[in-house]
């Protein structure tokens, strides 16, 4: 659910997103753990996503967020 956050919010705020604003917006405590968490989980980092995310070159289901996206 955490990573559909962090996509959410880099969609919802465009090239103004940034990694500390969606970090404590998605419930990490630094931005360094949303990069550690994409590292680990997803094998890119917050920067990447952004860009793939922006270029649309990512496809996301939003599974748990379905009914909460505004």
């Amino acid at each position: 659910m955490k990573y559909e956050k962090v996509v959410h919010l880099i969609l919802k705020e465009g090239v103004e997103a940034s990694c500390y604003a969606v970090a404590l917006d998605a419930g990490f405590e630094k931005a360094k753990k949303v990069s550690m968490f994409l590292s680990s989980f997803y094998n890119t980092n917050f920067t990447e996503l952004k860009m793939e995310l922006l270029q649309n070159d990512v496809q996301i289901d939003f599974l748990w967020l379905n009914e909460k996206i505004t």
